[in-house]
C-alpha cells in the first residue's frame, strides 16, 4: 500500500532526474522521450493518490499534500516544456529539491527493494547500474 511519504520520495526522485536531463543533458533522444513520458504518468499516479489522501488528512497533512500536489504539477509543466523558460524550470527544480532535502519529507519513504533488471533512474543520475 503506498503512502504520502513514498509518494512525496517519488515526486522528489523526478526532481532530481529533470534536473539530470536539464542541467547536464544527461538523457537524449528517445531515452530522454521515455523517461519524460514515465515521469508524466507517474505524476497522473501521484496526484491521483495524493488528491484521495487529502480527503482523510490532518490540517497539516493537508499542507503537505497540497505543496506536493504544486510539485506535481510544475514537474509535469517542466517535463513538457510547457508555460516556463529553462532558467526559471532549473530554479524551480533546484528549490523543490532543497525543500525535499530539508525535511518535506514527514518520514522516509520505506525501501523500495532490489533494482529490478533493466535501467533505473539511479543509474542516470551516476547510481550504480543493474
Amino acid at each position: 500500500m503506498r503512502s504520502v511519504a513514498q509518494v512525496l520520495h517519488n515526486i522528489a526522485d523526478h526532481v532530481l532526474a529533470l534536473r539530470a536531463i536539464l542541467e547536464r543533458n544527461e538523457a537524449t533522444g528517445d531515452f530522454r522521450a521515455r523517461l519524460l513520458k514515465h515521469i508524466l504518468d507517474e505524476e497522473v499516479d501521484n496526484r491521483r493518490f495524493l488528491g484521495a489522501a487529502a480527503g482523510t488528512a490532518s490540517q497539516e497533512e493537508k499542507r503537505t499534500i497540497e505543496l506536493a500536489l504544486d510539485h506535481s504539477l510544475f514537474v509535469c509543466d517542466i517535463a513538457r516544456g510547457e508555460e516556463v523558460s529553462p532558467g526559471l524550470a532549473k530554479s524551480l527544480l533546484e528549490h523543490f529539491q532543497e525543500e525535499y532535502e530539508q525535511g518535506f519529507l514527514d518520514e522516509p519513504a520505506p525501501p523500495a527493494g532490489p533494482p529490478r533488471p533493466g535501467w533505473t533512474v539511479g543509474s542516470l543520475l551516476g547510481g550504480p547500474k543493474p
